[in-house]
């Protein structure tokens, strides 16, 4: 049955716009008969057993480093029916540290410590720890213990035009609802993956509240605004800009004197495991001709998925500065050898892990087959490429208290058979 929808979005006159609304809004039937069409596919087991994924843009936030930006490339492939093997692989756009910012950041507004750092009284020697972006590899099976296909009416939009008038516009469409055969499939995956991701210490610290620091297994103390030596007497340097200074605090090289240009710390997290779990999937892939509106159609998969996530957790070291012990000027306690800082060891300040996490989301992706991938028996339903997107949501294994995250990805698919 075809009907006619109008739709009126309300810009200004939010209450004469709901008045028309409440009048505009009803549906018209109208004959079957007069609706010719014809049905070309409808087959939700008929679909391509190779998707190639391409995502051009994934954002990501997060509690230990706001928000990123990247790019990722997978492959998915049903040897069998009830089977299907994929593995990714992407990361954030930048690899390294950019111009103060971290990489792959969208928000950031201070350049750490341990990177591209020079020695304030001896630019020669210089802090250039290797921060990578996030890199994410995924490699995994999923098996089908329930697919069940039964017949459903599916809604189709068959022509729609807007009209405006005033503040007002005034959205028209033509629906109808066909029966179709609907494919629900219940899967089961086991996926391993590895990941690094950028660990923002200043923000997840919260250094900038000046009493807040980080620890190492032999006491130095890292803060927003520098590290405090184990075995340096502040008390008694000299030179201190401010007698009550306890730890030191670099100044920006090319600088006024403690004109300070840098802030926090930064390092990288690799966490390695496994996600088990589950997947709902609502497979359509019907194709019809109707007579005065040309062909439409579903071919869709929504994957609705929740994994548990267990995982091995690895915080990079510190590269900075070691001490001078042996110094009487502020400044000098810094001194020019380098050395690695553990902020995983023990004590009331260390950097907390976790090894479980979950994640829970919604995928929703276009199966077509593709023309660029050989396929010969739908000709009628295939087209120049897919889109996809995805919604996710859960705690990361990694830092405790910090794991939640929120990914967005839109996404092309390429399809054929193999």
């Amino acid at each position: 049955m075809k009907y006619n929808q109008t739709q009126i979005v309300m810009r200004k006159h939010i209450l004469f716009v709901f008045v028309l609304l409440l009048a505009g809004v009803a549906a018209t039937a109208q004959d079957d008969s007069k609706l010719s069409y014809t049905k070309l596919l409808d087959d939700p087991y008929r679909i391509p057993n190779l998707e190639i994924e391409l995502t051009p843009a994934w954002f990501n936030v997060s509690a230990i480093n706001i928000a990123t930006a990247g790019w990722k490339a997978g492959v998915k492939f049903s040897p069998f029916k009830s089977l299907q093997v994929n593995a990714g692989f992407g990361s954030t756009y930048a690899k390294k540290v950019v111009n103060g910012n971290y990489p792959g950041a969208l928000f950031s507004d201070y350049k750490p410590f341990n990177y591209s750092f020079d020695h304030p009284k001896n630019p020669l020697f210089t802090i250039n720890q290797d921060i990578q972006g996030i890199r994410l590899i995924n490699a995994g099976l999923s098996f089908a213990f329930n697919d069940k296909v039964r017949t459903s009416k599916d809604k189709l939009t068959l022509n729609s035009d807007e009209t405006n008038y005033g503040n007002m516009r005034v959205i028209n469409s033509d629906v109808t609802y066909i029966d179709v055969q609907l494919r629900r499939r219940w899967s089961v995956g086991l996926e391993y993956f590895s990941n690094t991701n950028t660990l923002d210490l200043y923000r997840l610290g919260d250094l900038a509240i000046s009493d807040n620091y980080y620890e190492d297994e032999d006491g130095n103390r890292f803060y927003g605004d520098g590290v405090k030596y184990s075995g340096v007497d502040y008390q008694n340097l000299s030179d201190k800009p401010n007698p009550t200074i306890d730890r030191t605090i670099p100044a920006e090289v090319g600088g006024d004197d403690y004109d300070y240009g840098y802030q926090g710390w930064i390092t990288n997290i690799n966490t390695k495991g496994i996600a088990i779990g589950i997947s709902h999937e609502v497979i359509r892939n019907y194709m019809c001709d109707f007579e005065n509106f040309g062909k439409r159609g579903n071919q869709t998969i929504r994957t609705w998925y929740a994994d548990l996530l267990f995982a091995s957790v690895d915080v990079d070291k510190l590269i900075f500065f070691a001490a001078d012990t042996e110094a009487t000027i502020y400044g000098y306690e810094m001194g020019t050898d380098t050395r690695e800082y553990d902020l995983t060891g023990s004590g009331e300040h260390k950097i907390e892990t976790n090894n479980v996490g979950f994640r829970i989301g919604f995928e929703s992706r276009g199966i077509s087959p593709t023309r660029i991938i050989k396929w010969v028996e739908q000709d009628e339903a295939s087209r120049m490429i897919n889109l996809g997107y995805k919604f996710e949501a859960g705690i990361n294994p990694g830092i405790s208290g910090k794991g939640l995250y929120m990914l967005l990805g839109i996404y092309f698919t390429f399809n054929g058979q193999v």
